[in-house]
């Protein structure tokens, strides 16, 4: 998980976005309790308007007859902002405790943007913090029975790996595996990735080896050089060892490296591998700065590297998802990532707060925010997410 703040040509005085006890889990950034943004005290809002999940869009927004969705609630405000200026106190959109199955960014404009008088909260309507997730829950693990998939595990896993049938969930046309680093040619960017969470822990994408990385052999000079360091512009080398032959069926193997520099990593998908002259070509784009021998990397993404518990891989053909599960699958919560845009976008919008929300199971970042002033995030919690938590 990581926090990031770009400002882009804004001056910063026009950038007065605030992030109050934002919990981003597992890996937790908590304000110290001195640091700490003080709430800004509010009148009592005028208008109070209600989400929950038992609701319906069809509905007045009542606490006896609530809304359905935030997309609702939004739409409801803009109707009351046609009708004259926000009344004293704005308006409070109070979301009732509870699951709420995203499907698509929640997104706000200028025109969706409150006062200094007149805020407008979106907050738990209750002690229960709503939970907007972007996760699908998978069940009826079954075992591996396919002979050529049995053939190509390693041994040792051979009658533990289960199946699940992606496309029985309702998830199909699975997109590629696309992974980036500080200099990948894919960029230094967000690319939303399906991460696999077994009783609220995540789980590793199969590997080799499974602790530590293996050394490029050689590399083919072809002139290529930075500060005196020798190495290649292209992505092809040699590898020590046989091991790569047992991978010669995975369609989809991909290279995690330090390629020229030990702080430059990327992810480098595997084009071919020739066992006789054992020799690997990556696919380009190629790492901005080349490959050098004796440089660090391992591998990911192999159906045929399952060899450990919690170890995972998805056929994107099949719609198969393999696991190695560390405990009974189908007596456990397992949770896959497939939400692949942001929970929340706001562009160009102020004085707008989200208070005591959660966001989980996304495949890319949670929230965006984009231009604007005065806005809160406060006693939010975001996890299990496969970008940044929030950008600002």
């Amino acid at each position: 998980m990581r926090y990031h703040n770009q400002l882009g040509k804004k001056p910063l005085a026009h950038i007065l976005i605030t992030l109050a006890w934002l919990t981003l889990q597992p890996h937790c950034l908590r304000a110290d309790a001195p640091s700490q943004t003080t709430m800004p005290k509010r009148p009592a809002p005028a208008v109070t308007l209600f989400v929950a999940t038992g609701g319906n869009d069809s509905n007045p927004g009542t606490h006896e007859r609530p809304f359905a969705t935030l997309e609702r609630a939004r739409d409801e405000i803009r109707k009351l902002k046609q009708r004259g200026p926000l009344p004293k106190g704005g308006i409070v959109v109070a979301i009732s405790g509870g699951c709420y199955q995203v499907t698509k960014t929640f997104t706000l404009a200028a025109e969706d943007s409150g006062t200094a008088a007149a805020p407008i909260v979106y907050r738990a309507g209750g002690e229960e913090m709503p939970i907007f997730s972007g996760g699908l829950r998978l069940k009826d693990f079954k075992p591996v029975t396919d002979t050529a998939i049995l053939k190509r595990l390693p041994e040792e896993a051979r009658g533990k790996v289960v199946q699940v049938d992606l496309a029985a969930h309702g998830l199909k046309n699975i997109k590629p595996l696309i992974l980036g680093g500080f200099s990948s040619g894919r960029g230094f960017i967000t690319h939303p990735l399906k991460e696999l969470f077994f009783e609220g822990r995540a789980l590793p994408l199969a590997r080799w080896p499974n602790e530590g990385f293996a050394r490029i052999e050689n590399v083919e000079l072809d002139g290529h050089s930075i500060h005196g360091r020798s190495g290649r512009k292209t992505g092809r080398f040699t590898y020590q060892g046989d091991r790569p032959q047992r991978w010669k069926e995975d369609k989809d193997a991909m290279l995690y490296g330090y390629w020229f520099w030990g702080w430059a990593d990327s992810y480098e998908p595997v084009e071919s591998i020739d066992t006789k002259r054992r020799e690997i070509t990556l696919k380009p784009p190629y790492h901005k700065y080349g490959y050098r021998k004796g440089q660090p990397y391992h591998a990911i993404n192999l159906l045929s590297e399952i060899d450990r518990p919690g170890e995972w891989y998805i056929d994107r053909d099949t719609s198969l998802l393999y696991l190695y599960p560390p405990s009974d699958p189908n007596k456990a919560v397992v949770m896959l990532s497939t939400f692949d845009h942001p929970f929340v976008e706001m562009k160009n919008v102020s004085h707008v707060s989200f208070e005591r929300l959660v966001w989980e199971f996304g495949c890319g970042d949670a929230v965006h925010i984009i231009g604007g002033e005065h806005c809160l995030l406060a006693g939010c919690t975001i996890r299990h997410c496969g970008g940044n938590a929030v950008t600002i």
